[in-house]
This record gives structure tokens, sequence and C-alpha cells, in this order.
């Protein structure tokens, strides 16, 4: 996305996972890193869309339900 260069997720097709990232040196220094966290979730969405799963479960990446997003189309 525009603008989030910092951000991306990394997909493994041999596994189908995947891990988001960011760039911490293009962070403000006060950054709360839980909250950037929860900042990438839609980064969680399109790779969920695409058939990947994440790493690690964690709150803000267990998108239980595809329903949820169905009428949101966030791949281009």
């Amino acid at each position: 996305m525009e603008g989030r260069r910092h951000e991306w997720a990394e997909l493994c097709d041999k596994c189908h996972k995947y891990i988001v990232g960011t760039d911490m040196g293009k962070l403000a220094e006060n950054t709360v890193t839980d909250v950037a966290a929860i900042g990438m979730i839609y980064l969680d969405v399109l790779a969920q869309q695409k058939g990947y799963s994440p790493v690690a479960d964690c709150v803000w990446n267990m998108i239980s339900e595809p329903e949820l997003f169905s009428d949101v189309n966030l791949i281009s």
C-alpha cells in the first residue's frame, strides 16, 4: 500500500504460511509494537485471501470466517 512501504508480508509457496514484518527503523521512536502489529491486519487479510495461513496465531490474525471479508476485496 502506498505510504506503508515499511510493512510487508512474506509468503512461502512451499508450506503456504506467511509472516508479516515491518522496518522498525522507519517507525517513530515511541511506537508501541503491539499497536503497530494490529495496524498490519490488512496484510493478514490479504495473505489469507490468497490461501496462506499465519506462521503463528495471534488474536489479530485468526480470521476464522472467510465470510467476514467476503465483501472486502483487497487483492488487486
